[in-house]
């Protein structure tokens, strides 16, 4: 609680007021310095009566760069504010013993803390200034990290049990965690007095003792207890008794002779202001549309490994690179309704898709410009890929689409070889088949990536076109995530029953495969979009006549799903 706002409290008392303060009580006011910092607030209330200051914050977030219109401020205060309210508070109960208000608790809701009159004054200036509106939650966000290094330490006298350093890492932490900013090189870019702290302990403090991620702040591993030193002291002001708080910020505070009680002095005065650190961050926008790629040398994602790109530009890359752009965002999230190899094309209207846009400077974008965009793309692709229905939509529907991966059906057309001569009566009578459940190990190819389970997924068609003695075409329709590769020569017998099964034999391989159709209603069609380009036909190129088949042209590596 401000001195501020005490003055302010004790002088709009009513004087016939039974509880108002007595002459004597005002003779105790300090009058309030606008020059001097708060020893309550450490300047945070004071910055909203300074002019220069205000205008820095009007141009900085004008200057931003975000095309929006409504906000929410977030923002951070120093844990010393806290403990330095209930210092306070305790020295006025003392002081103004005649105020039944002041012999409430500390946590009292009567009194609104410094976050929330910062907010308010600022939501209205804002408005009035710059004619941008507070929203409650809103999409963009102006954060603004308050910090204040004279007293940043403090709080430790409350929670001695936790070092200098580790309550240092763990404001950093949490500032970078605010702000959104990716890990310094060195821990002592905001906190300098981190450096010095670490240096007198000799090298004690190791890395290995901090769990560092971008989810929140280092945790501090101490004999199989994380502790985290900001919340330990926050914890501990709201469950401390006054006598206890007292005991533990001034042991050696005076105790009145008659009640024994110990008292406390207000808080220490300070030299400087809280310092602000700004910083802008709009929630994730996103846009979702269906892709058919026409070629079996582009991956869906980029394929690089150990530094060297194995495929060229790819479907991810074509739709991202695009978008990027336009939203002009810091980058973007790609997500897909499944995945197919590079060797394998997507068909028919194409494959669902999502991109979420992070930290977008331009999130709302209109029909036109979604149409643009996808005209942008499919030119860029020069007929690899195609997209059709792009459009905005919402993190509920894109969730739909990730729930419906392991229901959805899938459809697909397979050019297949068969070692030993085959039959045409054997090839078409695969259409009668019923559906079936098939059993499939884990793949040999991807035990090195994927545990050792036994998948039970279900064929719901299957129909043969015999070409000749050793190839025919199979299109089947299928569970999400049924390795059909593995379906056609069986996996060395892991995947049952298996075609080598159905045509009673012991070797047959799958040479092409396309994908034609993924059976899941997102996103909603647009009206009037023209349907996507007719595939070659998948046999084009390839040479069924010879009895041992060739390596088909882009086949280098199989990743099927």
């Amino acid at each position: 609680m401000c001195f501020y706002i005490v003055q302010q409290f004790l002088l709009r008392k009513d004087p016939s007021s039974p509880s108002s303060p007595s002459e004597s009580v005002l003779q105790h006011m300090v009058r309030f310095n606008r020059e001097k910092p708060c020893l309550a607030c450490l300047g945070v209330l004071q910055v909203l009566d300074d002019g220069d200051f205000m205008q820095h914050m009007f141009d900085t977030i004008q200057n931003s760069g975000y095309d929006t219109d409504m906000y929410y401020l977030a923002l951070t205060t120093p844990v010393s504010v806290l403990m330095r309210h209930f210092q306070l508070w305790y020295h006025l109960q003392d002081l103004f013993s005649d105020l039944p208000f002041l012999q409430t608790s500390p946590n009292t809701p009567d009194v609104a803390d410094v976050k929330e009159v910062f907010k308010w004054v600022v939501g209205h200036v804002l408005f009035m200034k710059i004619r941008m509106k507070f929203q409650f939650e809103g999409r963009f966000q102006v954060r603004l990290n308050i910090h204040h290094a004279e007293t940043q330490l403090e709080c430790l006298k409350l929670a001695p049990e936790i070092d200098e350093a580790q309550f240092l890492r763990d404001l950093e932490a949490e500032r970078r965690t605010f702000l959104r900013q990716p890990a310094p090189e060195t821990s002592t870019t905001a906190f300098p007095h981190l450096h010095e702290v670490e240096k007198a302990a000799d090298g004690q403090s190791t890395n290995e003792d901090y769990q560092y991620s971008n989810q929140g702040p280092p945790r501090k591993r101490r004999k199989g207890v994380a502790v985290d030193g900001v919340t330990a002291v926050t914890a501990k002001l709201r469950t401390l008794s006054k006598a206890e708080f007292i005991s533990l910020l001034a042991p050696n505070a005076p105790r009145n002779p008659i009640t024994n009680k110990q008292s406390i002095d207000p808080p220490t005065s300070i030299e400087k202001r809280a310092e602000f650190e700004f910083s802008f961050h709009h929630l994730s926008v996103y846009a979702a549309g269906r892709y058919c790629k026409y070629s079996r040398t582009v991956s869906q994602s980029p394929w690089i490994i150990d530094g060297i790109r194995k495929a060229g530009k790819s479907v991810q890359e074509f739709i991202g690179d695009v978008l990027v752009k336009y939203f002009k965002a810091d980058g973007y999230n790609f997500l897909s309704a499944g995945r197919e190899d590079v060797d394998v094309r997507m068909l028919g209207r194409g494959r669902p898709f999502a991109l979420e846009m992070i930290n977008p400077r331009k999130p709302k974008l209109d029909v036109a410009t979604y149409t643009l965009m996808q005209h942008e793309i499919n030119a860029s692709a020069s007929g690899l890929v195609h997209v059709v229905d792009l459009q905005e939509v919402s993190e509920k529907q894109v969730s739909v689409m990730k729930d419906g991966e392991d229901t959805k059906r899938k459809s697909y057309r397979a050019v297949v070889w068969a070692a030993a001569p085959l039959t045409r009566e054997t090839i078409e009578g695969l259409s009668t088949t019923s559906e079936f459940i098939i059993d499939q190990l884990t793949p040999v190819r991807v035990l090195h990536r994927r545990s050792l389970m036994n998948r039970k997924k279900t064929i719901h068609s299957l129909r043969g076109e015999f070409i000749n003695d050793h190839y025919a075409i199979l299109d089947l329709t299928t569970q999400a995530g049924t390795y059909i590769k593995e379906f056609v020569h069986s996996d060395l017998g892991r995947t049952k029953p298996s075609f080598c099964e159905f045509i009673k034999q012991d070797q047959a391989d799958i040479l092409l495969l396309d994908v034609t159709e993924v059976d899941l209603d997102f996103p909603p069609r647009l009206q009037n979009e023209q349907e996507p380009p007719q595939a070659e036909n998948i046999v084009k190129g390839l040479d069924i006549t010879l009895a041992v088949p060739e390596k088909p042209t882009g086949s280098e590596v199989s990743l099927m799903e």
